[in-house]
Formats: C-alpha cells, structure tokens, sequence
C-alpha cells in the first residue's frame, strides 16, 4: 500500500460510496472444530470454515447504511490495487464523537449467504 495508509482509498458496498474513510480492516478467523477423544490428555482441534470480516472506520454519521444491507465490496486503495471481497451484508453499525473531534462511524460487514 502507498505512503499515508488510507488517504484517498474507497470502499463501495453494492456499486455506492460509503464516504471519507478512515480506516479499513478485513481479515479471515477460522472456526474451531473440537476433536477431543476419550484417550487424549489435551484438547485438540481443527479449523473448520473462514470467518472473514470487514470493518470501515468512516468520517461521518454515515446514515446511507443499516444493518442488513448487502451488495458487492470492492476496495480501491490509494496506489491503484483494488479488492474485490464480493457479496457482503452489514452485520454491526457503531457511530460516535468524542470532545473536539470529528463524528465517526464504524460498519462492519460479513460475507453474505442469502439469496
């Protein structure tokens, strides 16, 4: 990624802008599947499916989106390189401010499974 870490990157969310972002942050968890057997003297697991979540911190009340909206994620970074996430819903939506400082908020989203 370019020099000055999100300035100028934009997210859209089915095809619209989600606004002046201030940071973004996707990544994959795997889920724990416990294997544990009578003989075994520790827990013992495997990583059963990705859990793959995005979180965009974006300058603003943001009231263009709610919880449940979905549509197509791509992010377009400030030095051209472009992801596209695919199909994700709006699962988590947190404004707030603090003294002195700009209204932000915070949209998180997981991929979606629906039809």
């Amino acid at each position: 990624m370019a020099d000055k870490g999100s300035k100028g990157t934009t997210v859209t969310i089915g095809g619209a802008d989600v606004g002046t972002l201030r940071n973004v942050d996707f990544g994959n968890t795997g889920a724990k599947v416990r294997t544990t057997g009578l003989a075994d003297a520790i827990a013992k697991y495997v990583i059963g499916s990705k859990d793959q979540e995005v979180t965009l911190g974006v300058v603003g009340a943001n009231d263009g989106y709610d919880v449940g909206d979905t549509g197509a994620l791509v992010i377009t970074f400030n030095d051209g390189a472009t992801e596209t996430l695919g199909d994700f819903v709006v699962d988590k939506i947190t404004r707030g401010a603090g003294e002195d400082t700009e209204i932000e908020s915070s949209i998180g989203l997981v991929p979606y499974g629906g039809t």
